[in-house]
């Protein structure tokens, strides 16, 4: 999750210039193969990044209720993504 955020504070930090990253992020068990990832988690996550706003990062219900205490959060509101596991979190910074 801190690696998530860093790249879309990265990216906010080179300038108008640059484009502004969105993210989702999911957890569940997945399967690596020849360099990329497979599974639940990966096409929730990827839902997510296609309703998140640039500069956000979007999570799951579960990924919010494990990490609560190490971010600060701001409800983003129910996003409808297909496959997603309850409410979706923004994490602006952290």
């Amino acid at each position: 999750m801190k690696v998530t955020l860093d790249l879309v504070r990265a990216a906010e930090d080179e300038g108008e210039d640059f484009p502004l990253l969105r993210a989702g992020v999911a957890r569940g068990e997945a399967i690596g193969r020849g360099g990329d990832w497979y599974g639940r988690p990966v096409n929730v996550a990827s839902r997510l990044t296609g309703v998140a706003r640039p500069g956000s990062v979007l999570t799951t219900e579960s990924v919010h209720d494990e990490a609560e205490d190490a971010f600060d959060w701001s409800f983003a509101g129910r996003k409808e993504a297909e496959g997603r596991e309850g409410p979706a979190a923004a994490v602006p910074g952290a």
